[in-house]
């Protein structure tokens, strides 16, 4: 997940708040400890095509996992809700 001003920000740790952060939203059991999102996201210049890319990205690597389209709509409309932290452009 990338968009403007993040080559080479994309290491293990951003990684890991990913993961972390989608794990949260779905209903997992760890719980995001990273920076504020939209502190994080602030004047990275992220806009809303960028926002759809990344979501488009996700639902084709839960479709390239055999995720039922009906759980990737799920997934992917929990994830819309980080819509107005990321966005900041």
């Amino acid at each position: 997940m990338s968009g403007p001003g993040t080559a080479g920000e994309e290491g293990p740790r951003h990684r890991a708040y990913v993961i972390t952060i989608l794990g949260e939203a779905l209903g997992g059991p760890e719980r995001y400890r990273g920076p504020d999102i939209a502190a994080a996201h602030g004047g990275l210049g992220i806009t809303d095509t960028h926002f759809d890319l990344a979501a488009a990205h996700l639902y084709a690597t839960l479709d390239g996992l055999g995720v039922p389209r009906h759980l990737s709509d799920h997934i992917v409309g929990i994830v819309a809700g980080l819509r107005p932290a990321v966005v900041t452009a």
